[in-house]
């Protein structure tokens, strides 16, 4: 699972439990219970790099515990936190989370359907 370096370092620090990803399928590729490995580092084709270059990326083993379809805008201001979001400069978490959304997917005012997908970080013992 792909994040930006700096949602990863959310993650990383226990700020981030909770991510959208756009519905592409009738199903969610991600099942809870699964233990995953959320990244920073790109495929390796689009980073134009050797597959076993380390760039300075990193990985966080994070288990699924839930799933739930949702519309982008259902996200409220306790959720924009649990997406890593801090309140700011004047603008909300949720506004914040709006902004980072937009620069990651684009956002045009639509409303698309999202999975909300909850996760937890993955004990040192089961790594």
């Amino acid at each position: 699972m792909r994040f930006k370096t700096y949602l990863l370092e959310a993650i990383r620090d226990n700020r981030k439990t909770v991510t959208r990803r756009l519905v592409r399928t009738t199903e969610c590729p991600y099942k809870v219970g699964n233990i995953y490995s959320a990244t920073n580092r790109p495929r390796w084709t689009a980073a134009r790099t050797k597959s076993n270059s380390n760039g300075g990326w990193f990985s966080v083993p994070i288990k699924i515990v839930d799933i739930r379809h949702e519309t982008l805008l259902d996200i409220n201001e306790d959720d924009a936190r649990r997406e890593g979001m801090l309140r700011q400069d004047n603008l909300s978490a949720r506004e914040r989370f709006f902004w980072t959304w937009g620069a990651i997917h684009g956002f045009d005012g639509q409303n698309p359907d999202v999975w909300r997908i909850e996760f937890k970080p993955v004990p040192e013992s089961w790594k």
